[in-house]
Protein backbone atom coordinates (compact mmCIF):
# COMPACT_ATOMS: atom_id res chain seq x y z
CA UNK A 1 0.00 0.00 0.00
CA UNK A 2 1.05 3.57 -0.69
CA UNK A 3 0.15 6.34 1.71
CA UNK A 4 -0.35 10.01 0.83
CA UNK A 5 -0.04 12.34 3.81
CA UNK A 6 -1.64 15.74 3.20
CA UNK A 7 -4.76 17.72 3.96
CA UNK A 8 -4.33 19.73 0.75
CA UNK A 9 -6.61 18.60 -2.09
CA UNK A 10 -4.31 19.86 -4.86
CA UNK A 11 -1.38 17.84 -3.49
CA UNK A 12 -3.46 14.68 -3.33
CA UNK A 13 -4.76 15.17 -6.87
CA UNK A 14 -1.22 15.72 -8.20
CA UNK A 15 0.15 12.52 -6.67
CA UNK A 16 -2.88 10.23 -6.84
CA UNK A 17 -2.75 9.24 -10.51
CA UNK A 18 0.95 8.29 -10.71
CA UNK A 19 0.73 6.29 -7.49
CA UNK A 20 -2.47 4.45 -8.41
CA UNK A 21 -1.12 3.62 -11.87
CA UNK A 22 1.57 1.51 -10.20
CA UNK A 23 -1.06 -1.04 -9.23
CA UNK A 24 -0.64 -0.51 -5.49
CA UNK A 25 -3.59 0.43 -3.32
CA UNK A 26 -3.57 4.02 -2.09
CA UNK A 27 -4.69 5.50 1.20
CA UNK A 28 -4.81 9.17 2.20
CA UNK A 29 -4.13 10.53 5.67
CA UNK A 30 -4.57 14.19 6.52
CA UNK A 31 -1.75 14.40 9.08
CA UNK A 32 1.44 12.74 10.23
CA UNK A 33 -0.36 11.51 13.37
CA UNK A 34 -3.06 9.85 11.23
CA UNK A 35 -0.38 8.24 9.06
CA UNK A 36 1.41 6.78 12.07
CA UNK A 37 -1.89 5.29 13.30
CA UNK A 38 -2.63 3.83 9.87
CA UNK A 39 0.82 2.25 9.70
CA UNK A 40 0.17 0.40 12.96
CA UNK A 41 -2.54 -1.67 11.29
CA UNK A 42 -1.45 -1.74 7.64
CA UNK A 43 1.72 -2.69 5.78
CA UNK A 44 2.77 0.45 3.94
CA UNK A 45 5.52 0.32 1.30
CA UNK A 46 5.79 4.02 0.49
CA UNK A 47 4.72 7.25 2.16
CA UNK A 48 4.56 10.48 0.16
CA UNK A 49 4.60 13.25 2.75
CA UNK A 50 3.45 16.81 1.97
CA UNK A 51 6.00 19.03 3.67
CA UNK A 52 4.09 22.20 2.74
CA UNK A 53 1.15 21.04 4.88
CA UNK A 54 3.35 21.14 8.00
CA UNK A 55 5.01 24.60 8.22
CA UNK A 56 8.32 24.59 10.07
CA UNK A 57 8.57 20.80 9.93
CA UNK A 58 12.06 19.40 10.54
CA UNK A 59 12.02 15.66 9.87
CA UNK A 60 15.06 14.66 11.94
CA UNK A 61 13.60 16.42 15.00
CA UNK A 62 10.21 14.69 14.73
CA UNK A 63 10.04 11.34 16.52
CA UNK A 64 6.93 10.14 14.67
CA UNK A 65 8.58 10.85 11.34
CA UNK A 66 11.80 9.05 12.24
CA UNK A 67 9.79 6.00 13.38
CA UNK A 68 7.91 6.05 10.07
CA UNK A 69 11.17 6.01 8.11
CA UNK A 70 12.23 2.83 9.89
CA UNK A 71 9.06 1.06 8.71
CA UNK A 72 8.95 1.97 5.01
CA UNK A 73 10.30 4.27 2.30
CA UNK A 74 9.37 7.93 2.73
CA UNK A 75 9.42 10.58 0.02
CA UNK A 76 9.15 14.24 1.02
CA UNK A 77 7.28 16.30 -1.54
CA UNK A 78 6.16 19.89 -1.75
CA UNK A 79 6.27 23.07 -3.74
CA UNK A 80 9.03 24.93 -1.97
CA UNK A 81 10.69 23.58 1.15
CA UNK A 82 14.02 24.66 2.49
CA UNK A 83 17.36 22.98 1.99
CA UNK A 84 17.41 22.58 5.78
CA UNK A 85 14.21 20.51 5.62
CA UNK A 86 15.59 18.46 2.74
CA UNK A 87 18.89 17.75 4.52
CA UNK A 88 17.05 16.96 7.76
CA UNK A 89 14.85 14.42 5.95
CA UNK A 90 17.77 12.76 4.21
CA UNK A 91 19.75 12.66 7.45
CA UNK A 92 16.79 11.00 9.16
CA UNK A 93 16.69 8.35 6.43
CA UNK A 94 14.11 9.56 3.90
CA UNK A 95 14.34 7.86 0.51
CA UNK A 96 14.27 11.21 -1.25
CA UNK A 97 12.79 14.65 -1.75
CA UNK A 98 10.75 15.99 -4.63
CA UNK A 99 10.09 19.67 -5.30
CA UNK A 100 10.13 21.84 -8.42
CA UNK A 101 12.57 24.19 -6.68
CA UNK A 102 15.06 21.38 -6.00
CA UNK A 103 15.61 20.86 -9.72
CA UNK A 104 16.79 24.49 -10.03
CA UNK A 105 19.65 24.12 -7.54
Amino acid sequence: MFLLVSHRKEFVERWKKPLVSSGESLCRCSSLADAVKKMQSTRVRLVVFDVDAEPGFLPAANAAFTRMIKQCRVLLAGEDFSAETEMSALAAGAAGCCSPSLSNT
